[in-house]
């Protein structure tokens, strides 16, 4: 139970570091769930900032729009549903 809560933790903070780009993608997700919840983090991250920090005013909605679409693909179970 302790091995498998410190996994799910150190997968967490993988897709943080990952997503504040603080780590080169070196692991590979095995689960779509894990990046759902890194393009979701992508999503957010994007739709608070209000400074244009990560993403130019202009191309906001198209970039967080695209994101939702890959994350949405990850949702397929067969090929059949794309």
């Amino acid at each position: 139970m302790i091995d498998q809560t410190m996994n799910e933790f150190r997968k967490k903070l993988d897709i943080l570091a990952l997503s504040l780009s603080l780590q080169e993608n070196i692991n590979h997700f095995g689960l779509n769930k894990d990046y759902q919840l890194l393009f979701s983090t992508y999503i957010q991250m994007i739709r608070e900032d209000q400074d244009n920090f990560f993403i130019e005013k202009e191309r906001k909605e198209n970039i967080m729009e695209s994101l939702k679409r890959t994350k949405d693909f990850y949702d397929f179970e067969k090929k059949e549903q794309v």
